[in-house]
């Protein structure tokens, strides 16, 4: 009888303490979201996955990249590399043709980190996805002449400007218009 109690007590100590350390785990990796390093480490590995072996799947990764990029920021938004992770995160939404994530992504820079040094590039790029990629040139115009208003003196605004002049040309009439200027050009020297 008291052998039966011994395994018993045993049986009941071994279930409860395998039990609950496998749960505890569990939640761990289910509810607690990465830190800060575990982050920055994923996102290097993607990185240098994709650059390595752009072939294997590369749509899947890019987008795993952009999760963690957009978790990051919105994890440590106070964080001085969130505007940036958000950036590369709209970069990799264009590289993998998701263009309406690319230009919210954009758009929340724009909104949350106006003071970011590379906000004016950020709402050329708004610009540039509806004009080259979804083919929204009313949109784009109006991305391009927040540019030239808002910053006026960037060269993100020289380069708005010009966008602006070749809304709706063909490449044909691009590459006329361009020839044109070469040879006035070379008349000229």
């Amino acid at each position: 009888m008291k052998r039966i109690l011994i395994l018993f007590v045993l049986a009941a100590f071994t279930f409860a303490c395998g039990n609950g350390g496998s749960d505890s785990k569990k939640e761990k990796t289910e509810k607690e979201p990465m830190s800060k390093e575990e982050m920055l480490t994923e996102i290097s590995k993607i990185e240098k996955d994709l650059e390595k072996n752009p072939e294997n799947n590369y749509e899947g990764r890019a987008e795993r990249l952009a999760k963690v990029l957009k978790s990051y920021a919105d994890a440590y938004p106070q964080d001085s590399l969130a505007p940036e992770m958000l950036f590369k995160s709209a970069n990799v939404f264009i590289t993998i043709k998701n263009y309406d994530r690319a230009v919210g992504t954009f758009n929340r820079i724009a909104k949350h980190y106006s003071d970011w040094i590379k906000v004016p590039e950020t709402v050329y790029m708004t610009g540039f996805v509806y004009d080259y990629h979804m083919n929204q040139k009313g949109r784009a115009k109006e991305y391009y002449e927040k540019v030239i208003d808002n910053y006026p003196d960037h060269v993100f605004a020289q380069e708005a400007r010009v966008a602006i002049q070749h809304l709706g040309k063909t490449d044909e009439e691009l590459i006329e218009e361009f020839e044109a200027k070469n040879k006035a050009e070379n008349k000229a020297s």
